[in-house]
């Protein structure tokens, strides 16, 4: 019996060592060297494996939630966690507080989460050197322009 839990003891170490570098370690440590090749590669295999899971995923949500209010918890979606302007405004100053978070970054941290409070016209602003060009305009108006303007964009 020994060598019955020796050879199970020897050929969990391999499958668990191999399954952590061959199966996690080695991937990940190539995805982050090469994020856009990896993120192209695993796209279109990733839709598919969502579209097959999909249903399954749901049918267990489902399931899950009609067990908790079976119990009397009221189901929360994942949604309503998420962080809303005020608590990262909350973080923000905490963070700069503490010292974690450098005063150029605060500054433009803070500025963005003030701009939900204005409206476009308060933001958007017409500047001499910004030029337009109506949308029906002929291709040899558009050139005509960009000649006289500068502007290629």
């Amino acid at each position: 019996w020994v060598a019955d839990v020796g050879g199970f003891v020897l050929a969990l170490l391999i499958v668990t060592f191999l399954h952590l570098v061959i199966g996690e370690m080695a991937p990940k440590s190539w995805a982050i060297a090469h994020p856009e090749r990896s993120a192209t590669l695993l796209a279109l295999p990733m839709r598919g494996f969502m579209f097959l899971t999909r249903p399954l995923l749901r049918t267990l949500n489902h399931a899950a939630n009609w067990c908790l209010r079976r119990v009397g918890v009221t189901p929360v979606d994942e949604l309503s966690d998420s962080q809303n302007p005020d608590a990262l405004r909350q973080l923000v100053e905490h963070s700069a507080t503490v010292g974690t978070l450098d005063e150029r970054y605060h500054a433009n941290l803070t500025s963005a989460l003030e701009l939900e409070a204005l409206t476009v016209g308060q933001v958007a602003r017409h500047d001499a050197r910004y030029s337009d060009i109506p949308v029906d305009a002929t291709p040899a108006q558009i050139k005509h322009t960009a000649r006289t303007t500068g502007h290629l964009r």
